[in-house]
């Protein structure tokens, strides 16, 4: 991937707008939890992941298990079990 940079203004009370064209490359949406941290040159900003996210939908949930080293919540298991049994096979 190539670096890519973009100046913008923060506002009065520190927000900053992202362009959407990174956040779509990113798969970042409205309402999603990013991770902001911080070194001794930067301030980074990453989508936040956590154990209990779904490797399917993308949503966090309790209600799952680990599939190899992916979790999967009991709705991914549904759309994956709705195409291993699709008919037209």
């Amino acid at each position: 991937m190539t670096k890519r940079s973009e100046l913008r203004i923060i506002s009065d009370v520190g927000r900053v707008k992202i362009p959407p064209e990174y956040l779509r490359l990113h798969n970042i949406e409205g309402g999603d939890m990013v991770e902001v941290s911080c070194n001794s040159s930067s301030i980074n900003i990453r989508k936040y992941r956590e154990e209990f996210v779904c490797a399917i939908t993308g949503k966090f949930s309790r209600n799952g298990q680990m599939v190899g080293n992916s979790y999967i919540s009991k709705e991914g298991l549904a759309i994956i079990n709705k195409q291993f049994n699709t008919k037209g096979d």
